[in-house]
């Protein structure tokens, strides 16, 4: 009997296929196993370019804020819904009165008493008195006036007016030395000494082109033009070299005053955005450079706000202006600023926070927004805001109690949430990426608690350099370092000025005029006391350089 065991040459060969098959079959099987996790590597990077493409048409198309609505109970993110965003369901509807025409009534709402008055309050008022004169009085007898009715008000406005002011020094001399023959003595007036020497330059001229260029963004190539249209042909080349020399004569002695004063303070906040420099020395033009900032806190006084041009974004640049400041910095989480100083504790901002949540969001299907993970993200993040909107207006240490009782179990539910999620969101993903800052920056973020004097966010960073990122949007780039710093420092002289209430443009006309002087003023001490009764916060400055209406 056959054994079909026994080794024959066809089981041998049969034996030696299956083998081979066997090894085929396991290399199919790697080869599969590696286009698998091709596919879940290519799905990822899909989803990554989706939610940037996403995230690009949004800043590009969509809106900007980040103000959340509820919807079936569930907290979600407003897109596009204008009249829902703009209503206000807690503002009473205007009364209506009945207005008689002929033939039918109409309703209206009812004119609000005091409305113009609250508008008009506080400017300069000029009344007009329109009178007959005699000859028509003596038309219809002996009329003479019983009263007067004011009939309308109006707002008058003009554009900037260009004028020569000559100033001529008149000289005296002594009669009784003429007389006898003998020298002559003379004596002539003293005249303010020129703003820029064998320039036509004055303080008003300065500071209007200032205020034209930093706060409302007209670039100096459309103030010539408007210039001409008043007859003054001033050319953007002159307007600029006005503009950096005084920035830096004038106005950079009072910045570091300033900056004096600020480190002095505990509470302080910081940002940074991009600036384009054209020369600067070994760098290309399409370079990016820095504009930080530093500013005190919104809850402490005085309100400084300084902007320092930097080539870099380098953690060497705060290290170095926050020379002995001992206190609390808000910022976001660039790495830039940890352990700039042992001296210095960082604070975080929910607001970064939310917008890592909002952006995953973005990128779900509408649909599913109200049920997705990072909206519950967005929902821990507006319970902290809702909270700080209602405790807003409290005494600082009312604050610290009532962050403690109320935001405090927030934080904690947060954290065990994000604890948990960190278990299964995938790394490169929006909601992995939102909650690795919000681990990663937990103890930053949750050092609100420790003092009410402390925000939850940077938004008055942020709020503080939009002004400069939307003139950047006009001046597109800087030309020189000197410019670059002559921007700095004057956007510094402006927002300080604006966040102590005073009239930008007045304010700048006044310390043009007054540094002229304090300069002189002798020894490095006595003009450092000088400037002190310059600073925006001073009592010493005048009414006018204060806006009219609070």
């Amino acid at each position: 009997m056959n054994n079909p065991l026994a080794t024959t040459p066809d089981t041998i060969e049969y034996k030696k296929q299956i083998a081979d098959l066997l090894v085929i079959i396991e290399e199919q099987q790697k080869v599969i196993e590696r286009q698998n996790a091709e596919i879940i590597e290519v799905r990822r990077q899909i989803d990554w370019f989706v939610a940037v493409i996403k995230k690009n048409n949004k800043r590009t198309f969509g809106q900007s804020s980040e103000k959340t609505e509820y919807v079936a109970g569930v907290e979600v993110i407003s897109l596009f819904n204008e009249v829902e965003k703009e209503s206000d369901l807690n503002r009473t509807e205007p009364e209506m009165e009945e207005v008689v025409i002929p033939e039918h009534t109409v309703k209206r709402p009812k004119k609000q008493i005091g409305h113009r008055d609250k508008v008009l309050e506080g400017l300069e008022v000029v009344t007009i008195e329109h009178i007959i004169n005699d000859p028509e009085c003596q038309l219809h007898g002996d009329m003479h006036v019983i009263g007067k009715e004011v009939v309308r008000r109006e707002v008058e406005i003009k554009p900037a007016q260009v004028w020569v002011t000559v100033h001529v020094r008149v000289a005296y001399g002594c009669r009784p030395c003429e007389i006898e023959g003998e020298c002559a003595s003379v004596v002539k007036a003293e005249v303010p000494p020129a703003l820029i020497p064998k320039s036509i330059a004055s303080s008003s001229a300065v500071a209007y082109i200032m205020y034209e260029k930093y706060v409302n963004g007209i670039p100096l190539n459309r103030q010539e033009n408007d210039l001409k249209l008043h007859g003054l042909i001033l050319p953007r080349q002159t307007m600029a070299n006005w503009v950096i020399i005084c920035a830096l004569k004038y106005f950079e002695p009072v910045y570091w005053q300033m900056r004096k004063v600020l480190i002095l303070l505990s509470f302080l906040q910081a940002d940074e955005t991009t600036v384009q420099v054209l020369n600067e020395e070994n760098r290309k033009p399409t370079t990016n450079s820095y504009m930080w900032l530093y500013r005190s806190a919104e809850r402490v006084d005085p309100q400084i706000i300084l902007f320092e041009y930097q080539p870099t974004r380098s953690a060497e640049h705060p290290k170095r202006f926050l020379v002995g400041y001992k206190g609390y910095l808000t910022c976001d989480g660039y790495k830039g600023y940890d352990k700039i100083s042992e001296d210095i504790i960082l604070q975080g901002c929910f607001s970064h926070c939310r917008r890592y949540f909002t952006d995953a969001v973005d990128v779900v299907p509408k649909d599913a927004r109200p049920d997705c993970e990072a909206m519950k993200g967005v929902v821990f993040c507006n319970k902290l805001f809702d909270i700080e909107r209602r405790i807003k207006k409290c005494s600082d240490e009312e604050r610290f109690r009532k962050r403690l009782e109320l935001s405090k179990p927030v934080l904690d539910d947060f954290f065990a949430w994000a604890s948990e999620m960190s278990k299964v969101a995938l790394d490169k993903t929006r909601l992995g990426k939102a909650i690795t800052y919000t681990l990663n920056q937990w103890d930053n973020l949750s050092r609100f608690l420790e003092d009410g004097r402390l925000e939850i966010h940077n938004n008055a960073s942020e709020q503080a350099i939009r002004p400069f990122t939307i003139a950047r949007k006009n001046f597109m780039f800087c030309d020189t370092v000197n410019g670059a710093r002559a921007s700095a420092i004057t956007f510094s002289i402006i927002e300080t000025a604006k966040a102590n209430g005073l009239n930008p443009l007045a304010y700048l006309t006044f310390l043009l005029d007054q540094m002229r002087f304090a300069l002189r003023a002798g020894p490095p001490e006595m003009i450092d006391e000088a400037i002190s009764h310059l600073l925006p916060w001073s009592p010493d400055i005048p009414d006018s350089c204060k806006f009219k209406k609070k």
